[in-house]
């Protein structure tokens, strides 16, 4: 699939990076930090409900911490960015500004599905080193094996189900290849015994037929 932006939800404490997200709304609403800074401009005014207090939690710096994840993906780091109409960013600003989100949530378990899609080799090279760094768990749904390098365990789909392996893709790919070569020499070892079977029954047919006619 071909995304053409990334949608950020966050539910609990698990933060998820979809494809096929709408970009409807700014680049506050994308980066999912929104809600908490209504919450943050009703407080500034003088309000003092309660729930605009829960939705701010401790993001009180949330606009700071959005400007230096935008700076450090090369985008501009200004407040008013944030205000920007998401629907007039490019596929690859929609998708470093939901990685950016991705980061800012600050989730325990974080997942990416198809998170290098649409980037080019800098940004590619850009998220390798913030996976690298990522705080949390993360769970990446990927065909780059550049980025399937860099996991510590893997699941692998196929057909016949899920096979779950303890390492990165090209160990696994070498303990696949061991096991293939394992299972071939069994084979083979089995048709060799079939072929020493078949032979023994044919030699004791022969013998058999022998037997019969001198007697």
């Amino acid at each position: 699939l071909e995304p053409t932006a990334w949608q950020v939800r966050v539910s609990g404490s698990v933060h998820m990076v979809h494809q096929r997200l709408s970009t409807a709304g700014t680049v506050a609403d994308l980066l999912g930090i929104a809600p908490a800074r209504r919450a943050l401009a009703a407080i500034e005014a003088g309000s003092v409900d309660q729930a605009d207090f829960d939705a701010v939690g401790d993001d009180w710096d949330v606009d700071a911490r959005a400007v230096a994840e935008l700076a450090a993906l090369g985008l501009d780091a200004d407040p008013g960015f944030l205000e920007r109409d998401a629907s007039t960013l490019s596929g690859g600003e929609a998708t470093r500004i939901a990685l950016a989100g991705a980061r800012l949530a600050r989730s325990e378990i974080t997942l990416l599905d198809e998170p290098t899609n649409n980037l080019d080799t800098h940004m590619r090279r850009w998220l390798y080193d913030a996976l690298d760094g990522w705080d949390g768990a993360l769970i990446v749904v990927s065909h780059d094996r550049d980025l399937l390098e860099r996991v510590d365990a893997l699941v692998d789909l196929d057909p016949r189900g899920a096979v779950s392996f303890g390492g990165t893709f090209s160990q696994y790919r070498e303990h696949r290849a061991t096991l293939q070569s394992a299972a071939e020499r069994r084979l083979r070892d089995a048709d060799a015994e079939l072929d020493r079977a078949k032979r023994q029954a044919q030699a004791e047919l022969q013998r058999q037929a022998q037997r019969d006619r001198s007697a």
